[in-house]
Order: structure tokens, then sequence, then C-alpha cells
């Protein structure tokens, strides 16, 4: 072989590690992900300390013979993590109340939840819940049931925090209340972003809804969910047929008048707070 000629490599395949790094193009695509999944192991170790699997399940079922008119837990322990959380989410399942008029409702029936105060095995007592989302972290925050399949974490735009407990962006969002209305004076509804989120998106009718809990108002929104987001909204206009004021009004929009559809769409187009 000519001593100027590179040997050939024999063909090498790339690890797990690799290939998934491959698919970054931007350094902090790669910080990202590698943050997140430090993260994650760092969520699963708490999960793992609050709910072993040795834990009995303590949700409450119908009891039977001499246990008919009672509550008992129903005490199942667990193998794997995944087992635990598909045994939870078959209770999740079941977990609805039924009103005189036969609508029913998200309910919870783990531990003291499943009340039943006026007797009979039916008549449970307990909270009612408008989301899932809601009903899951209520079971996470009053008994520590993590029922979602995988462990999540989440990164807070307004301070670039991780945060790293389930469901902790509920008790994390009413801190930046304040600091999301002066990012919208300064900078819109759209955020600022260079590669990365520099300031969050967020929604223009979310934030102005006070009746709203604070983590949907000033949630922040993904670049690629954005429009999708507000779509919705858009959709259920149109499904009510309602009119209302711009959401931008009065930061934004100097119009007070009610507004269909396509004269918010317009106002949205107009306003050089919001891009999609």
């Amino acid at each position: 072989m000519d001593q100027h000629q590179r040997p050939r490599l024999p063909f090498q395949r790339l690890t797990p590690a690799q290939e998934r790094n491959a698919k970054f193009h931007k350094a902090h695509e790669h910080v990202h992900s590698c943050a997140k999944t430090n993260e994650l192991g760092i969520q699963q170790i708490h999960l793992d300390a609050i709910c072993p699997l040795g834990r009995p399940c303590s949700y409450q079922k119908c009891g039977h013979g001499a246990q008919h008119l009672q509550f008992v837990p129903c005490a199942a322990t667990f193998e794997t993590n995944k087992q635990m959380r598909e045994h939870y989410r078959t209770h999740v399942r079941t977990m609805t109340k039924t009103l005189p008029d036969r609508t029913k409702e998200l309910s919870c029936f783990f531990g003291s939840c499943a009340s039943n105060p006026e007797g009979g095995r039916l008549n449970r007592g307990g909270p009612t819940f408008s989301t899932e989302e809601d009903r899951l972290a209520h079971m996470w925050e009053v008994h520590q049931v993590y029922a979602k399949w995988t462990a999540n974490v989440e990164l807070c735009n307004y301070c670039h925090t991780w945060l790293s407990e389930p469901y902790e962006w509920r008790k994390h969002a009413p801190t930046h209340i304040t600091e999301a209305a002066t990012i919208i004076e300064q900078h819109g509804y759209s955020g600022v972003t260079t590669g990365r989120t520099l300031m969050p998106r967020i929604c223009p009718f979310c934030y102005h809804d006070e009746t709203k809990p604070a983590h949907q108002r000033v949630y922040c929104h993904e670049r690629q969910g954005y429009p999708k987001h507000i779509g919705v909204h858009f959709v259920d206009m149109d499904r009510t047929k309602k009119t209302r004021r711009c959401p931008c009004f009065p930061t934004f929009c100097s119009s007070q008048n009610e507004m269909d559809n396509s004269e918010i769409a317009a106002s949205f187009e107009a306003c050089s707070s919001y891009r999609s």
C-alpha cells in the first residue's frame, strides 16, 4: 500500500448515545438533551424513594361479605415501575362519580378521598376535578401516587430552572405572574428565541383569563406547539359562535369592540406583539 494512501477503516456502528446525539445540529440542543436526561434520572430516584414498589396500593375498593358496606384498600404490591403505573392507571379509569342527572365527574378513590358520608358503597364523597391533569396532580400531591407512564421534567423558560419534582410547575408558576406581564409589555406574547428560548411564548387568550390558574396563564409554549394551541382557542370560538374583546386589549390593542374569529385574527396580524 502506498505510504500516502490512508488505510480504509472498518465500518463501525454508532453507539446508542452517538445515534441520539447525531440528531442534534446545534450545541444548545445537545446540552439541553443531556441536562434533561440527568434531571429525569434525579426524578426517578425521587419517585423510587416516595413510591417504593413494596408500598401497598391505597386505592379503596368495594368490600364483600362482612365488609359489604365498607371500602377496603387494594393493597397490591409490585415488582417493576411499569407494573405499578399500569396498575394505577387501571384504577384511574374507574374513578368517576355519577350525579343525579346521570352525568359523570372525575373523582379520586385513593386513601381518605373514598369517603362514604351517606352510607352505601356507591355514595362516594371524594373530590371532583375538571381535567384529568388536575386529578393526576392531586393523586401525587395528596396520596404520593404517580400514574403517568414515564417520569417527566420541565424547564422553566422564565428563570431557566429545571423543575424535577412531578407537577412542580403548578407550584412554581405563580412566582412568574408579574414577570410574565413585564415580558409581554417589553417583548410581546411570542417571546424571544435565538436558537433557544430566551423569553417564553405566552398565550394571550390564557394569560388574560383570570379565571384560569397561574400554571395555565403563564405556561411556556414550545415553538412547534404554539400556533396549534392558539388555533384551539379559535376553534372553540367558532364552535360556540361567541364574540369577545381582543385578548390583547388594552396592552397592544386599542379596540374595545366585541370581535368574531376573523376580526380577532386580523387584530393579531396587526399586533406586532404576536407572531405565530
